[in-house]
Formats: structure tokens, sequence, C-alpha cells
């Protein structure tokens, strides 16, 4: 790979946003400078998302021996907001994006170019692992938590699977044919909520553009501490069931139904689990073990509703 391509011209633009991160970004930017192939071959641009930590300080050390280093700061908040200002500075073809509490393995961007070289993909992402930087997660934490591996080999990205936003590449142009990503949706500062990543790739889809899934472009993601938290596990499914919601509301029309369904299933298994012999259980893993789906579901149904009195509201 590193024989094949001779460009002295950085071929993709990797961008990582952050905000109040500064205590892992450097983790992230140290697995950039240790990838297999030499730091002239992508540019970087950091994006502050109006954070009030030592972020900026962080960056511009990093920045004096690295200088297709570049940083830049978005003051309006929001996951969309952010990976757009940075698309506006992208000067290559290619854009990678890459969580700021993610670590590269060391081919990653070896495998990102090779795929780009080798394949007619528009979009296309990996998998990622957990990475308990900060010390073991409690007993009762899903052991899968932080893990994304998609249920597919190398190729066309299934319907059943998605490119996460942070571990993809995609092509500048493909974005921008789709209005890049969407920014009504999707994290915003300390807010959990999820989608505007999924939302720009099923517009590309749509557009008949390809997507891919590439096995082989790894990254570790940080469980930051707050999740380690029990009602931050239950914030979150309410806000992944909001969010599908906001992707594809066409997929939950029957989610009530379902949820009804999900709950009684969830309690006999809760009670079934409870009581087996020889079995230990917290009460925190039964829960989300067997209730994280249906409270996904009343998220769905939240926006559902939101949905309907926002229309009511302006007739």
């Amino acid at each position: 790979m590193r024989e094949e391509i001779r460009s002295p011209l950085p071929l993709v633009t990797i961008v990582i946003c952050t905000y109040n991160r500064a205590y892992i970004l450097g983790e992230c930017l140290r697995s950039l400078q240790a990838q297999t192939l030499p730091t002239c071959f992508f540019n970087i641009i950091v994006v502050d998302n109006d954070s009030n930590d030592a972020t900026q300080a962080l960056v511009k050390d990093f920045s004096h021996d690295w200088p297709q280093l570049k940083f830049i700061i978005e003051k309006k908040r929001g996951a969309g907001n952010a990976r757009n200002a940075a698309l506006k500075k992208v000067t290559t073809d290619w854009v990678a994006c890459l969580d700021s509490d993610a670590k590269a393995h060391p081919d990653w961007l070896a495998t990102v170019l090779e795929t780009i070289k080798n394949d007619d993909f528009d979009a296309f992402g990996g998998p990622y692992y957990a990475w308990h930087f900060f010390g073991a997660p409690p007993k009762w934490f899903p052991k899968d938590f932080g893990t994304y591996e998609a249920a597919q080999s190398y190729g066309p990205l299934s319907d059943a699977n998605h490119i996460p936003g942070g571990n993809c590449a995609f092509k500048l142009s493909a974005a921008q044919t789709v209005g890049c990503f969407p920014v009504d949706i999707g994290m915003t500062g300390k807010k959990c909520a999820y989608g505007e990543e999924t939302l720009m790739f099923d517009r590309m889809k749509a557009a008949g553009f390809r997507l891919g899934y590439v096995p082989a472009m790894k990254i570790d993601h940080c469980v930051l501490p707050y999740k380690y938290s029990f009602f931050w596990q239950i914030k979150s499914a309410f806000a992944r069931g909001r969010g599908l919601e906001q992707v594809a509301p066409q997929q939950h029309r029957h989610a009530l139904m379902k949820l009804f369904y999900m709950y009684l299933k969830g309690c006999w298994l809760t009670a079934k689990d409870a009581i087996a012999p020889n079995k230990e259980y917290s009460w925190r893993a039964m829960v989300l073990q067997h209730f994280f789906t249906p409270v996904c579901y009343n998220g769905i149904i939240f926006e559902k509703i939101k949905k309907v009195l926002c229309k009511w509201r302006h007739k």
C-alpha cells in the first residue's frame, strides 16, 4: 500500500469534532501520528464546537510540528454544525470522520486509502470497539456496550446495517449533493441525541450513491465515565428512539403495538431471570437487558406525538 501511493499531496482530510474533551483528544491525535502511513498523506481539521476547556491549547501544541493539522472554532453547537463547518474547509476529494474520544488502529488510514483505490464506494465505514480507558465498567454494565460490528463481510452496506458517524469516510461531492449533515438532529453540547450521520448516509443511498462496509477499518471508542451511569443508559435508549423516528419515521408505524408487546416480554423475562437458580443478576443488568428496546420505542412514540402536536399547533 505505501509503495503504491506516491503522491506528496494529502489524499484525504480527517475531521475531528470535539466539545470539552481535551482530556481524551490527545489520545485521538496520537493515534493518527502512529499510523503506518506518514502524516503527509492526510490533512486534519479539528473543530472546537464552543468548548471552554484546554482544547485550543492542546491542538496548538500538536500543530507545531504538524503543518497538516488545522484548527477551527464553530460557535454554533451541534454535531451537524461542527461537521459542516469542517466540510467548508476541506480541499481533498475524500473526508474521513473520527470521534474525538476514539483512537484509530495503526492501519486505519492505510485501510481507508486502500478501499478508496480498489473499490467504487462513495461512502463507507467500519467497526468500533469499546475502550475502557478510564477504568473497568461496573459489573452490571452491558458487555457489548460501546462495540459495533456489522453482521456482514466487506462489501456493499446491507439494509440492516449502518455507517458509524465516528468511523466513516465519504466523497465530499456526495455529501454536498445531499446537503451535508442535517443540523436539526443529533448531539448538541451535553445533550444526548443521535441520527445526523445516519440521515445523511440514508440520503446518499436514496440519491444512488454506493455505500460500503469495511471490517478492517477499525477504531477503539472510549466509553466515557458518565456512560457507566444506569440513568444515562436509560436516557440514551430514549434518545436513540427519538433519533430513529427522526431518521426513518415510515419504519415505525406500529410502534405502540410493538411497545406493549415488548413491555410484556420484558416483564416476563425479568421475572424468569430473577427466580432462576444459579444465576446472579443485578436489577440494573436485568432492566437494561430486557427493557432497553422498549425504552427506545418510548422515544419513537414521544417523537411521533411531538410531530402531531407541532402540526396541530400550526394549523
